[in-house]
């Protein structure tokens, strides 16, 4: 049984032939699942007796007859597809085959610029019987409100239950839409990354009145939304990035949070507020007294995290073993060096922290399962002898398998 079939991007001009060309072997596909057009293409050295999956053609080759040829063929078993940036694909081809993919659960159609209402209309249309549980309009800038009414719309009246839903920069996609998404009440996944990044809270909270069981959700760059109400809004959630969102950190929507020791926010086991900014440490402090099951937090950039801060972190978040605080300038060695009580830690990124300046080898010897350490970009060469113990580290460490050094750091280390 062929499990994988790949096809060089370079090796055939136009998909269109190439899909043409694969047809001939019609039997083999008549049993094919799975089509992944991406623009990084896989090789296989295997081949057998029927066809499951196709992965790896030149997505910016691929046009609507390429894959019309390929639907027609296979349009009784097909289940998922995913098209990476496929600039030339358009809605008129969505269209024409929504019927055929009648068992389809995944539709990820990341990149497509071209598509937008009308894709959603056709796949979601009464007589295509979707399953869709997974659906992916990632940078469909032609996706608009109106097309997330097509969605909303068609799960209200449907037994169908979307569960992943991703739509990262449809910049189409304004704040009146939020409050619709409470139908989709299954959801687990929402990716909004630079999306209707003007919503408000409200808006938020009407959709987290239907949204009672989401796990992930991602809010980068939303303007308007703090990370406390977020956590009350969605008790479900484990998983929350809030990257470079502006006012995630305000100390006037604390009292939003459940008290310390409350279940809720006791899920969330991964938290990103990287790249954000508030006036003193209150709010992220009060954020970790409540969120002590973490095993991931990314606090990159963020300018309210002080020595203090990493001491708190070391002595409440027992659980974390991946630590990001790259280019956070109010951190110093002492601070890092508290970080030892972080039995669990395996991941440490501290690239760029301008005020750290010497590493003692005896303070990362304690952290037995650290695997990844990244101190590049920090001041070697100004402090030459603060990194003798380097040698030492990695003689000892000997779980650690990534560390990542400034050319500078490493040349002055071996000079002393």
């Amino acid at each position: 049984m062929i499990t994988s079939v790949s096809v060089p991007p370079a090796g055939v001009p136009r998909a269109a032939h190439t899909l043409a060309t694969i047809q001939r072997g019609g039997a083999t596909l008549a049993r094919l699942t799975t089509l992944t057009v991406t623009t990084r293409p896989r090789y296989s050295s295997r081949a057998a007796a029927a066809a499951t999956t196709i992965t790896g053609m030149s997505s910016d080759a691929v046009t609507d007859a390429g894959l019309q040829h390929l639907a027609a063929l296979c349009h009784t078993v097909l289940r998922c597809v995913t098209l990476l940036h496929c600039a030339e694909l358009s809605d008129l081809f969505v269209a024409s085959i929504a019927t055929s993919f009648r068992r389809m659960e995944l539709l990820n159609f990341d990149g497509c610029a071209r598509l937008g209402d009308e894709t959603m209309r056709s796949i979601l249309s009464p007589h295509s019987q979707s399953r869709l549980t997974v659906l992916c309009f990632a940078r469909c800038v032609g996706l608009t409100d109106q097309g997330i009414q097509f969605l909303t719309d068609s799960y209200a009246s449907t037994t169908q239950s979307l569960t992943h839903l991703n739509l990262t920069c449809c910049n189409g996609v304004t704040a009146a839409s939020i409050p619709r998404l409470a139908s989709l009440s299954q959801l687990k996944f929402l990716d909004l990354t630079g999306t209707a990044v003007l919503c408000t809270i409200d808006m938020l909270g009407a959709a987290g009145q239907g949204l009672g069981v989401l796990q992930v959700l991602n809010l980068t760059a939303w303007r308007l939304v703090s990370c406390a109400a977020v956590l009350q809004l969605f008790p479900q959630l484990q998983k929350l990035t809030l990257d470079g969102a502006a006012q995630c950190l305000l100390e006037d929507h604390i009292h939003d949070l459940p008290p310390p020791g409350a279940a809720a926010a006791r899920g969330v086991q991964s938290l990103s507020l990287q790249w954000s900014r508030a006036a003193s440490v209150a709010p992220l402090a009060a954020i970790v007294q409540r969120c002590t099951n973490l095993t991931h937090l990314a606090l990159s950039g963020s300018e309210c995290v002080t020595d203090a801060m990493l001491s708190m972190i070391a002595t409440t978040l027992h659980h974390v073993h991946t630590l990001e605080l790259q280019r956070v300038d109010t951190i110093t060695d002492r601070g890092v060096g508290s970080l030892v009580a972080l039995k669990h830690l395996r991941h440490l990124d501290l690239m760029g922290c301008a005020q750290v300046a010497a590493l003692e080898a005896a303070e990362f010897q304690s952290m037995q399962l650290l695997t990844f350490l990244n101190v590049a970009g920090l001041d070697g060469a100004t402090h030459p002898t603060s990194f003798m113990p380097l040698a030492s580290l990695m003689r000892q460490a000997n779980r650690l398998q990534t560390l990542l050094i400034s050319a500078n750091f490493f040349t002055s280390a071996v000079r002393c």
